[in-house]
């Protein structure tokens, strides 16, 4: 018999019913009275109906009020509390805990959002702060159009800085394509066949109108061997042209036409310092002697720099440049020129490698070379050399040196010298400021590095034919400075008649 049980039979072990009172055990205790009469079997078996029962479910048993028996009632009670104390202690704890839970997550959710918010804020803020970084390093704080007069020329040049982050671009290929092949030519060399009587096209190029009265720009290695020049427009019209200026060292060259009508220049030229990798641009040339044509890419980098040159780097592209490229434009996606086409890599299992003369040094060269005829403060030693290499061929065909070759010592050799009476033909350049000469390029590199006015310490080995037939040589240094090159470069000499 377990426990409930116990305390149900002890409870009515103790209760002495009252002499009025009907005794009804707690467990059957209902609100509603429930029907015992039943029929017997006799009825039964004689066909009588049995009465139905009535009941309703056990209610929880508490005995009512209406109970006089205060002893039974608080008996109930302790009953009731003993069996469902517990339950209700442990919902009451799991509602606090469930309250407890909820104000928990309400908190979490409160603290989500607030850091929800904080990163909105400092996403938008990092945003913005970097937009206005690279727009501030791209374009600097300088004005956005500088105006560039080309001396001599009458050409006005606007050098825009390109705003990357609201730049206006001509975001239509065909239009741009359009802009920039109006003031792009191409450049055709001839010479006169005196077998045939005929003029034969030697080579060709490509160039970029600069002045609506015909003042081209191009490549040196494009013209500086020119005898008949024709400059085709796109329209189709053509002129014979005149090579005013050449600058060998930077690669560039200043043409002439006369045109019967207003040319279409560049619409502007822009600063090349703010190029950057990744920007978009158009070539415009001749490629191969086709035909004008533009080619599209990207900049792969800005600032280039190239072995055996110091005359500045160059903006490498990925765009396709081909032979009869060189001279013509190379333009960003607002039609503005960023520099002038003059070299390609080449080579087995080598492809889109594009060198461009910045617009900026471009700008600086023309300048120069109309109002001077040459590129000023450029430093010259004012001596002419020539490389003696190890072949037999060059041994004995370095004319300018007769008589100073015997032991056969290679290197480079003095064969004038212009400026300084310290050094005469014959003299072997050992080394420049304690670098190593073997080849006149080495030599070239090295001054083109300095100013005007520097002091170039100069090593030199000087032989001598002695009495016997024997060479002495004789070793020894001088520190010399450097002067102003302040002459042209030598101009091709055109054919006396045209076309």
């Amino acid at each position: 018999m377990n426990d409930f049980e116990n305390e149900k039979n002890s409870a009515t072990d103790d209760i002495q019913p009252e002499p009025a009172a009907e005794i009804t055990p707690i467990d059957a205790l209902t609100d509603s009275p429930v029907s015992t009469q039943t029929n017997t079997s006799d009825e039964v078996q004689n066909g009588a109906t049995a009465p139905s029962i009535e009941a309703t479910p056990a209610q929880i048993p508490i005995v009512p009020y209406s109970v006089p028996n205060s002893k039974r009632l608080n008996r109930a009670e302790e009953l009731n509390n003993a069996l469902f104390s517990p339950a209700k202690t442990e919902l009451e704890h799991s509602e606090k805990s469930l309250n407890k839970f909820d104000k928990r997550f309400k908190s979490i959710l409160k603290r989500a959002g607030v850091l929800v918010l904080v990163f909105l804020i400092a996403f938008t803020g990092a945003f913005y702060g970097m937009a206005w970084v690279c727009k501030t390093a791209i374009l600097g704080d300088s004005d956005f159009f500088q105006t560039l007069i080309i001396k001599n020329s009458g050409i006005k040049v606007n050098r825009v800085e390109l705003d990357y982050i609201s730049g206006e671009y001509i975001s239509d290929t065909v239009t741009l394509a359009n802009t920039v092949l109006d003031s792009t030519v191409e450049i055709r060399l001839y010479e006169f066949n005196d077998i045939t009587g005929f003029y034969n096209e030697t080579s060709n190029g490509s160039g970029v109108i600069f002045s609506e009265d015909g003042l081209i720009i191009t490549n040196d290695h494009v013209v500086n061997d020119a005898k008949l020049l024709k400059v085709v427009l796109r329209n189709g019209k053509s002129y014979k042209g005149e090579v005013l200026h050449l600058d060998s060292a930077t690669d560039l060259a200043v043409v002439k036409i006369e045109p019967d009508e207003p040319l279409t220049p560049v619409k502007a030229v822009s600063d090349s310092s703010k190029a950057v990798t990744g920007q978009q641009i158009v070539v415009a040339g001749n490629p191969l002697g086709t035909g004008l044509c533009a080619t599209f890419g990207y900049i792969s980098h800005p600032d280039r720099k190239l072995s055996g040159n110091n005359y500045g780097n160059f903006i490498q592209i990925d765009a396709t440049v081909n032979p009869g490229n060189s001279g013509g434009g190379l333009f960003d996606t607002q039609g503005n020129l960023l520099g002038i086409v003059s070299a390609k890599a080449t080579g087995d299992n080598v492809d889109g490698i594009g060198y461009v003369i910045p617009s900026n040094r471009m700008l600086e060269v023309v300048n120069d070379l109309l109002e001077f005829g040459y590129v000023k403060n450029r430093p010259a030693i004012g001596l002419s050399v020539v490389t003696v290499a190890v072949s037999t061929w060059d041994y004995f065909n370095a004319g300018e040196l007769n008589g100073f070759l015997s032991d056969r010592v290679y290197g480079v050799y003095i064969t004038a010298s212009n400026f300084y009476s310290e050094l005469r033909k014959g003299d072997r350049i050992v080394s420049v400021n304690g670098h190593k000469i073997t080849v006149k390029e080495e030599l070239s590199y090295i001054i083109s590095e300095h100013k005007v006015g520097d002091e170039i310490e100069f090593e030199i080995d000087r032989p001598s034919l002695q009495s016997d037939g024997t060479m002495k040589h004789e070793t020894f240094t001088v520190k010399l400075a450097l002067k102003e090159r302040d002459w042209p470069d030598t101009l091709p000499t055109p054919l006396p008649d045209g076309e």
